[in-house]
This record gives structure tokens, C-alpha cells and sequence, in this order.
């Protein structure tokens, strides 16, 4: 008995298209479509006995007109054809990292110029940037805390802080007045960033770390956190709250489980308590 074969290929691409900006934000549909797609079907029509089918699906379709007819911007193609002496540097950049990312031996290495120029650039690319830095499962996330928040400017990338946040709250015991409350929100946060330094270029610089006296001045500090806890971090801060930093020894990774909120009159019981607290425990003084 004959063994009956259908040949199916399945052309589909994701929606790459971003309609809001119009344009494509990744170049396969083109590239696909040009090279891929078309070689197959020229070299079906060089075979007419050769029965197949080919389903191109709606989404790639509708991609291909929008490109044919642009409908919509190409921001890949056009980026590699802008002439190198008119390239910014963050467009040679991108050039140098993404446009060399196909299989090598089927895609590069045929084609002598393309190789050279990949070699020229070198086989590994470091990535620089927040993003490398941030741990897996993590999140970078930036509040506004100036330097006056956050020990006078002293607190650097690399260090570990804990966060206070102070919010004009309903009152507890009459719900037609507002009282202020101080809370800790988060204990034992790496700092990632403060403005626009980096906790990697810290540790590249070192050397100078130790001589240099506070981060200049900042509005901004980035700090790593998981996704529920930046969920937390960016709701305080829309409440108008106010958020200040408390800095940490590195070696200090203690965790207090029942730091209460504090308000007024917290403050006027706990005085007391604390001072005797501060004086026996802290400076280990006795009572005259």
C-alpha cells in the first residue's frame, strides 16, 4: 500500500506591531517574509508536479500589508539603512548588539564582510547598563527621595538602607480629623542607584570611593525590591507621602518584626522607654 504524504507549512509570525506609534517594534515579518517565506514558494514553482500546501495566517498577512504599503514604520530596517556617519551613539550601539543576532555558522560566516564585522566587534558583547545588575526575580525601582531624605546625601550605591514612610492618615479616634504616621516600610534594601550612578560603576570605581565625601546631589534613588514590594514602595509614595532613608552598617542584616507605627502620641509614651533604652543598652550607662 502507497504511503500518502501531505506537506503543510505553517507560516505564522506574533503581532510585532505597536498601532499607537506605528510602527513594527521587531523586524521577522520582513525579514521572513523576504527571505524565508519567498525562497520557499520559488522553489515550490521550479517543481510543478510537487503538490503542498502553504497557511499563512491572518496576523502575518495583515503584518506583510502594513510593511508593503507603510501603513506602519519599519524602526529595524530604517536604523540599518541610516548612513554610519549620521548614527547617534546609542543607534551604533544597538546596531552592534542586536544586529548580529542570527545562527552564526548558517547566517554569518557565509558571508565574508558579515564576519568580519561581527569579529571586528567581538564574539561577546557586555551588557552595561541597570538591567545586568539587577538580581533574577528582582526589580529596579525609582522613588523620589532627594539627598536631605536620605542621610544628607551620604547614602551611596551599594549600601543597605531601610525605608520610613510619614502619611497624613484618618484619625483613628475621630474620623473627621487627619493625624501623621511614621512607619518603616521595608528593612534591608540595596541600593541600586542614586540619580543616574550606578551600584556597578561604585564597585568599578572604588578607589575613589573611600576619599569621596557624599554622592553629590540627587532626586532620585533606585532600589531592589520584588515585584510586591515595589507595588507597595510606588503606592506610599502616590499617597503624598513623605519617604526617608535610614542608613545601615553593611555588616548589620538584623530584622525587627514589630516596629509599631508611630504618631504624637506614641511619641509621648514611648520617650520615656526609649531614652532609658538608649542610655542602659546603647551607651551602657547606669542610672545616678
Amino acid at each position: 500500500m502507497p504511503l500518502r504524504v501531505a506537506f503543510l507549512w505553517h507560516m505564522h509570525q506574533p503581532h510585532y506591531v505597536d498601532n499607537a506609534r506605528g510602527m513594527s517594534l521587531m523586524p521577522w515579518v520582513r525579514l521572513h517574509a523576504t527571505k524565508g517565506y519567498l525562497d520557499m514558494i520559488w522553489l515550490v514553482e521550479q517543481y510543478p508536479e510537487f503538490h503542498c500546501t502553504f497557511n499563512l495566517t491572518p496576523v502575518l498577512l495583515r503584518q506583510v500589508e502594513q510593511l508593503a504599503q507603510e501603513e506602519v514604520r519599519d524602526v529595524w530596517h530604517e536604523l540599518a539603512v541610516t548612513p554610519a556617519d549620521s548614527l547617534t551613539m546609542d543607534q551604533r550601539c544597538s546596531l552592534l548588539e542586536h544586529y548580529f543576532k542570527a545562527n552564526w555558522d548558517n547566517m554569518v560566516k557565509p558571508h565574508p564582510r558579515y564576519w568580519s564585522l561581527l569579529q571586528k566587534r567581538g564574539l561577546k558583547v557586555e551588557r552595561t547598563g541597570l538591567s545586568p545588575i539587577i538580581k533574577g526575580g528582582m526589580r529596579a525601582v525609582s522613588l523620589a527621595i532627594s539627598g536631605d531624605a536620605a542621610v544628607s546625601s551620604l547614602v551611596q550605591p551599594n549600601d543597605r538602607v531601610d525605608i520610613l514612610g510619614t502619611f497624613s492618615v484618618p484619625s483613628r479616634t475621630n474620623a473627621k480629623e487627619t493625624e501623621t504616621v511614621t512607619m518603616t516600610l521595608l528593612q534591608d534594601v540595596s541600593v541600586l542607584a542614586t540619580g543616574q550612578r550606578l551600584a556597578k560603576q561604585e564597585i568599578e570605581a572604588m578607589g575613589d570611593r573611600w576619599s569621596r565625601v557624599g554622592n553629590g546631589s540627587f532626586s532620585t534613588v533606585t532600589f531592589e525590591v520584588t515585584p510586591r514590594e515595589a507595588e507597595l514602595l510606588i503606592f506610599a509614595q502616590g499617597t503624598q507621602g513623605r519617604l526617608t532613608l535610614t542608613l545601615r552598617n553593611p555588616d548589620d542584616v538584623g530584622f525587627e518584626k514589630t516596629l509599631p507605627e508611630v504618631n504624637f502620641q506614641l511619641v509621648e509614651k514611648s520617650l520615656p522607654d526609649l531614652n532609658d533604652y538608649r542610655q542602659k543598652t546603647i551607651r551602657h550607662k547606669t542610672s545616678p
